[in-house]
């Protein structure tokens, strides 16, 4: 994505992680998408659903492809 950025996926779903359990809505969507393709995790879609309702619950429904 950046230049001479090198992707790691792994150390994404740490940083969403730890931003999804303060609360914030986004990280808990991308961590939902995360779990529901596998990115940087087992894919895992009773995961991604718990993260996705978590971020429905505070009012954020922009779960999107």
């Amino acid at each position: 994505m950046g230049k001479d950025v090198i992707e790691d996926h792994v150390e994404a779903v740490q940083w969403f992680t730890r931003s999804a359990h303060l609360r914030f809505p986004l990280a808990q969507i991308a961590l939902g998408h995360c779990y529901e393709k596998g990115v940087g995790v087992e894919e895992n879609i009773t995961t991604a659903i718990e993260w996705y309702n978590q971020a429905a619950q505070q009012g954020n429904t922009d779960v999107t492809e």
